[in-house]
């Protein structure tokens, strides 16, 4: 969250899962749905995520990151190998 809030001309973001996720809750929780950072209103169109687990937190981050990306073009999501595929598996709603 402090790269959104701190990028507004935020393009193209790439996550790494393996190299670079903390947990949400550790020291940060998402903002309310009601707030949207002004990358995300206004100029992110692209979200690469790799190596995604489907854990809770990740999913909670991809979640808002989908539901609240105005712009957003692309998003291209590798996940990483998991013996049970339904536990990574998330529904997205769009209005």
């Amino acid at each position: 969250m402090l790269l959104l809030n701190n990028a507004p001309k935020l393009k193209v973001l790439m996550l790494d899962t393996a190299s670079t996720f903390r947990k949400i809750g550790e020291s940060e929780d998402l903002p309310p749905r009601s707030y949207v950072p002004s990358c995300l209103s206004s100029e992110f169109e692209i979200v690469e995520w790799v190596k995604y687990g489907g854990t809770r937190e990740e999913k909670k981050l991809l979640e808002y990151i989908l539901a609240n990306s105005k712009c957003l073009k692309r998003a291209g999501i590798s996940m990483r190998y998991s013996k049970d595929c339904k536990s990574a598996m998330i529904k997205i709603k769009r209005s």
